[in-house]
């Protein structure tokens, strides 16, 4: 289990989707615009994959958020969530209308249908947006690194403890969702007492009063110092010197 952990699963189906919905209202605009089924046929096709891979998607998404985050509830997952469940929704109407239409041996009609053209093209936006909350889940805007240390903690950071502190922040980072700690209750590492000592965030996070508590199987000490490395320079632009770190040439798979 601790192995599936360390795998990007859902990473992995969720590319499938994210990049065969696109092509698929790509070809069903072609078919608008020419007319001719061919385009359809291979725009429905394609959708009927990635409903097939969007169910892999969700549920190794879950599967993720358990492992890897608790069920930790932030706006960010719920709009994941809420969004995929939407994707499903509009794959599903519009494969109940073409099955329709289809059976009248009308699919060419369905070009002058403005609500059935109305659902593909709302898929675009829906795929942009999760794929953006995913990417700023993931990825820095821009990651600064100041040697070995900070880049590996970045990496371990942005796969572990970005969700809920995007860089180094609370879950209220105001380009998502403007507000306070108050409402969102995730606080900001980088404002922290903790951060300026790292034997006190450590025992914080084994046994938090806020926050999912995070065990040595989840995240050992070994992956904390490198995330510790990477938030203080974050903060105060130097790596703070810690007792026993352990060298880079030390790290193994």
């Amino acid at each position: 289990m601790i192995g599936l952990m360390n795998i990007p699963i859902h990473a992995l189906f969720s590319h499938f989707p994210a990049g065969l919905i696109p092509v698929s209202v790509l070809f069903f605009l072609i078919f608008l615009y020419t007319r001719r089924i061919i385009f359809e046929r291979i725009s429905i096709t394609l959708l009927g994959f990635s409903a097939i891979f969007l169910v892999f998607t969700i549920i190794t998404g879950v599967y993720d958020w358990f492992f890897r985050y608790s069920f930790f509830y932030t706006p960010i997952m719920v709009v994941k969530v809420f969004l995929s469940f939407i994707i499903i929704l509009l794959i599903s109407l519009i494969w109940i209308i073409r099955i329709k239409y289809s059976k009248n041996n009308n699919i060419s009609s369905l070009s002058r249908k403005y609500g059935y053209i109305l659902l593909y093209i709302i898929l675009f936006p829906v795929v942009s947006v999760i794929g953006f909350f995913g990417n700023y889940m993931i990825y820095p805007n821009e990651v600064l690194s100041k040697g070995d240390n900070v880049k590996i903690g970045s990496e371990i950071y942005f796969s572990k403890c970005n969700s809920c502190h995007p860089y180094g922040q609370g879950i209220y980072d105001p380009l998502l969702f403007p507000g306070s700690e108050k409402n969102f209750g995730s606080a900001s590492l980088l404002h922290s007492k903790l951060i300026e000592d790292s034997s006190a965030m450590l025992s914080y996070i084994r046994n938090p009063k806020r926050m999912p508590r995070i065990s040595s199987n989840r995240l050992s000490e070994f992956d904390f110092k490198y995330i510790y490395d990477y938030l203080t320079y974050l903060k105060f632009g130097e790596i703070l010197k810690i007792n026993d770190t352990i060298p880079i040439k030390q790290i193994t798979n």
